[in-house]
């Protein structure tokens, strides 16, 4: 079996969101270990609206950063 060593998350967003994306980015940046991934305003690739990524490095659970996030 593989092991799985961290995940990353899509952050999904249009014109009138942006600036929540914005802070969610640099929230998530501060307070986890990440790889942050640029803002993509177009569609790219399977992702079908704006949106950014962050690569989680090994040692979050997805539950525990979600729960320090979350308002």
């Amino acid at each position: 079996m593989t092991e799985i060593k961290g995940y990353h998350a899509h952050v999904y967003y249009d014109a009138d969101t942006r600036k929540i994306a914005e802070d969610l980015r640099e929230t998530i940046i501060s307070r986890f270990a990440v790889r942050p991934g640029g803002f993509s305003d177009e569609p790219v690739g399977p992702h079908p609206i704006s949106q950014f990524n962050v690569i989680f490095q090994g040692g979050v659970s997805k539950s525990r950063a979600l729960a320090d996030v979350e308002p």
